[in-house]
């Protein structure tokens, strides 16, 4: 079976800060075994890597 592969671009949120729209990225990320994510974290603190 072929596996969908997506790019996840949130900014400000997941994976960095929890709750609200992290909780629901973080749930489809674990939750669809078909899915290839890579997460692309947009945010404007310098200190996070």
């Amino acid at each position: 079976m072929t596996r969908a592969i997506v790019v996840m671009a949130t900014e400000g949120t997941y994976p960095f800060v929890g709750g609200g729209v992290s909780t629901w990225c973080h749930q489809l990320c674990e939750g669809l075994d078909s899915v290839d994510f890579t997460i692309l974290a947009v945010t404007g603190d310098s200190l996070v890597k």
